[in-house]
């Protein structure tokens, strides 16, 4: 038979009683069958005592000694993961670092975010009043490229990272959870669509941090990147 892989969370993690949510996904192999006739139980009987040898893939990061013992624990998030090929050129040609930084209130570097009468892509030409955030532009024969900030003093505002066209050449973010409390992080703070991204790099601290501390570890090469065969993600 194929095997069957249990989906199990809570609705609230601080209070169990709140309710759970389940479901399952089957990864089937030539020649293996599935079970049709599997119902997923509406009170999630059979998911809730795991055993205790269970590996979790991409646990929630908001426990600093699994962040540590991982993976020999048995929680494998994305820094303990290795793709199968590698990204080219992905450690030489990286074109600029966003830094950006999601606050108690899932505002992105301060800023929130309003959006266009008009979808951006669909602009012509583009209406960049009410825009912020930077914008880059590629420079010939230099591996970087010049980035603007767009109306900085805005605090709601069209937030746009716009990167130039530039094939083989790569554009880093760097995403900062900035409280230690779990419960005024952001869980699920951004969501990409339209492509693939690689991740060479994921921390925690047993500390509170932001962005202006991050850009300091960086700048002193505290800050390390996996560029061997990165995880590619897409979504």
């Amino acid at each position: 038979p194929a095997y069957k892989i249990r989906v199990f969370g809570y609705t609230n993690q601080h209070n169990h009683s709140a309710g759970s949510l389940c479901t399952i996904a089957w990864l089937k192999y030539p020649g293996q069958t599935i079970d049709y006739s599997y119902v997923t139980p509406c009170n999630c009987s059979g998911f809730k005592k795991l055993p205790s040898s269970r590996r979790t893939l991409n646990p929630v990061p908001n426990n600093f000694v699994e962040w540590n013992d991982s993976p020999a624990n048995g929680k494998y998030f994305i820094k303990d993961l290795k793709a199968i090929d590698q990204a080219k050129n992905i450690e030489f040609w990286n074109l600029n670092t966003q830094y950006i930084e999601f606050r108690g209130d899932i505002a992105f570097n301060g800023l929130r975010m309003t959006y266009p009468t008009v979808p951006f892509l669909l602009q012509d030409p583009a209406n960049k009043a009410d825009r912020c955030g930077f914008e880059c532009d590629f420079q010939n024969f230099i591996p970087h490229s010049v980035c603007t900030q767009m109306n900085p003093t805005s605090s709601e505002c069209q937030h746009v990272l716009k990167e130039p066209l530039a094939p083989e050449y790569w554009a880093e973010i760097v995403l900062i959870n900035n409280y230690w409390e779990e419960w005024q992080t952001a869980a699920h703070p951004i969501h990409k669509h339209g492509g693939w991204y690689w991740v060479v790099g994921e921390g925690m601290y047993n500390h509170t941090i932001n962005r202006t501390w991050i850009m300091n570890q960086d700048h002193n090469y505290n800050l390390p990147r996996n560029f061997s065969f990165p995880p590619a993600k897409d979504t």
